[in-house]
């Protein structure tokens, strides 16, 4: 019998986040890593897929809308690359305002 090992590519899902003017996310929090390989986040696609210039810490706080690149390496070296966008929300998007009437 003949026995085949096929590796198969880290699975995980990213989901697009926003950011008021001026403020920071974790791209960590807007991924779910569900093949459980290791996870680096990058600011160019060419970073992402040669494993360079990692973000650290996933902190970030962009300026403007911005695209990053999250890199998954599993155990048998296959690699996944997906693309995680922010977007930017108006400076006052954080400030609730409450009111008192009595």
């Amino acid at each position: 019998s003949i026995t085949v090992n096929v590796n198969s590519a880290p699975d995980f899902t990213v989901i697009d986040g926003s950011v008021c003017s001026g403020g920071s996310i974790d791209l960590a929090t807007l991924v779910t890593n569900t093949g459980g390989g290791t996870l680096t986040y990058h600011t160019t696609l060419a970073d992402a897929q040669n494993g360079a210039g990692a973000l650290s810490p996933t902190t970030v706080s962009p300026a403007s809308a911005t695209n990053y690149y999250v890199r998954s390496v599993n155990s048998s070296g296959c690699v996944t690359v997906k693309e995680l966008s922010i977007t930017i929300l108006p400076t006052a998007c954080g400030t609730i305002q409450i009111t008192n009437n009595n």
